[in-house]
């Protein structure tokens, strides 16, 4: 079996359910935190609680670290009066997130967009967001979605 770390955060939620996906279609979890990661230059070796991150067959990048800056806190603190709802975005909306997308030259991204009475303005783009909000709000596993397709990318 493919073996495949999670960049997370222990406890998050997303990260976690990615993780457990991730262990159920290989056998094999591991959920990495990035401060506890160490960078061996002299033998070209990313280590992790004895794994050499070098040597897996992939590597899924879900969250880099649990704290935000002053200024994203800010706009996390708009979010949390928010609840999760489906939503149909307008074809200009999807092309505005697909041009910010591609600037990061990414295979999966999350892209914040506000629709604004002068058109959409991306307001964000992250590496990609939580799970949560597509499960409540679509019934999709963005989990297994994501783990599914690194599957296939590496399968090739």
């Amino acid at each position: 079996m493919p073996q495949i770390a999670v960049i997370g955060n222990s406890g998050g939620w997303s990260s976690e359910l990615l993780a457990d996906y991730v262990a159920d279609v290989t056998g094999n979890r591991l959920l990495v935190e990035m401060q506890h990661v160490c960078l061996d230059l002299s033998h070209g070796k990313v280590w992790y609680d004895g794994t050499d991150l070098t040597q897996l067959d992939a590597i899924i990048v879900k969250k880099i670290g649990p704290c935000y800056s002053p200024h994203l806190l800010d706009r996390l603190e708009i979010l949390r009066f928010l609840e999760y709802v489906a939503y149909d975005p307008s074809p200009e909306t999807i092309d505005i997130a697909r041009k910010a997308q591609a600037l990061f030259d990414l295979d999966f991204t999350s892209v914040d967009v506000v629709e604004t009475p002068d058109g959409p303005m991306v307001f964000e783009v992250s590496a990609f967001g939580g799970f949560k909000g597509m499960e409540i709000a679509r019934n999709m596993d963005g989990a297994k979605l994501y783990a599914d397709y690194v599957l296939k990318r590496i399968a090739s």
